[in-house]
């Protein structure tokens, strides 16, 4: 029989040819694998190993044969082939395998290697097995209980953390009622020092408070305020100016209506004779202020004679009304609520009025 010697590549899988066929690795291992012609073996395969160096391999196949180099680890080698071509018995005959003479008692078995991924199936390569479809596998063995014990001896806490020595410590600091377990219900302390300002005036809730004793109840004195004005509080005999702050109720305190009347008077016929244009103007009324009982409450000019009279605010009002003036009619009245003086003035002859004072 003709051997032949075909180089392997350790990238890919080269085809030996049909079996069977006595195979040799040389020059390196090698893995084999069987396979109809043609087919594509993919790298990753796991071969049959043949490590350099042992005796033939039988290979009792009539599909091709492929073999891969085992490299890096065992360096790029050859394949020798040794076609079998004879079946049958030890005669030649058919339906057996040629005996090749007998095998020396003291020669080294052959043997044959498992090959994956380029190295060796062994303890630290273990054969990678893909389960089929369905398929399960039994778990025995002991195994841990539902709760699993833990020890707590070598947990990485700073020393004395696994103690009560620092919880007793700070009790001792806390001091009552903190210590022997004490409680801090209804318990009062004192607090000292600067508290930092709040970021907005806090809600208290006091809950239900108890009687206060008696006299414990005054207050002092209270001012009724909008939070901006605060209401004008002055004595009896103090009269009360436009711009003091009052507790509106239906009108402002400043209103002559507003006053109570006290006393009332009528003064009638106080002046008889008033000056024509061009002299000063003549004091129909005088002024009157105060309070309720004492301030004017209103004033009526009652024109009795035959010519109409201007009337003002100041001894400058004239005929054609001017300075502010207004006028009154023969026969006719004009109410002014005022407490100031009022003047007036007639265009020629003499002129005549009435007076009527509420205060």
């Amino acid at each position: 029989m003709t051997s032949t010697t075909i180089p392997l590549s350790p990238t890919a899988w080269t085809d030996l040819g049909a079996g069977p066929m006595l195979l040799t690795a040389s020059g390196g291992a090698l893995a084999w694998v069987a396979a109809d012609s043609g087919t594509t073996i993919p790298l990753a395969t796991a071969g049959n190993g043949l490590p350099s160096g042992t005796p033939p391999v039988l290979i009792q196949t009539t599909q091709h044969v492929y073999a891969l180099a085992l490299t890096p680890t065992y360096g790029t080698g050859s394949a020798i082939v040794t076609p079998v071509t004879a079946w049958g018995g030890s005669g030649g005959g058919s339906g057996g395998i040629v005996t090749q003479g007998a095998l020396d008692a003291t020669a080294a078995p052959w043997k044959s290697a498992l090959y994956q991924g380029g190295a060796l199936v062994a303890a630290a390569n273990g054969l990678y097995v893909q389960p089929g479809t369905g398929a399960t596998f039994a778990v025995t063995g002991t195994f841990w209980q539902t709760t699993q014990p833990v020890s707590a001896t070598a947990l990485p806490l700073p020393a004395g953390a696994a103690t009560s020595a620092l919880q007793t410590a700070m009790t001792t600091a806390l001091g009552s009622p903190f210590q022997a377990g004490g409680s801090i219900g209804n318990t009062a302390f004192g607090i000292s020092g600067t508290l930092p300002a709040f970021a907005a005036t806090p809600t208290v809730n006091v809950g239900t408070l108890p009687a206060l004793v008696s006299g414990s109840a005054v207050i002092g004195s209270v001012k009724s305020t909008d939070g901006t004005n605060t209401a004008a509080v002055k004595a009896a005999s103090t009269a009360a100016a436009l711009a003091d702050p009052a507790l509106v109720v239906a009108q402002s305190p400043n209103s002559a209506a507003a006053h109570m009347l006290g006393t009332q008077a009528f003064a009638a016929a106080q002046v008889s004779s008033i000056a024509t244009t061009g002299s000063t103007a003549t004091t129909l009324v005088a002024s009157r202020t105060g309070i309720a009982g004492t301030g004017r409450v209103a004033v009526t000019i009652v024109n009795t004679g035959s010519t109409t009279i201007y009337i003002g605010a100041t001894n400058g009002v004239t005929a054609s009304g001017g300075a502010g003036g207004a006028s009154i009619a023969p026969g006719a009245s004009r109410t002014l609520e005022m407490q100031a003086a009022v003047y007036g003035v007639i265009a020629s002859g003499t002129g005549s009025c009435d007076v009527i004072e509420l205060y």
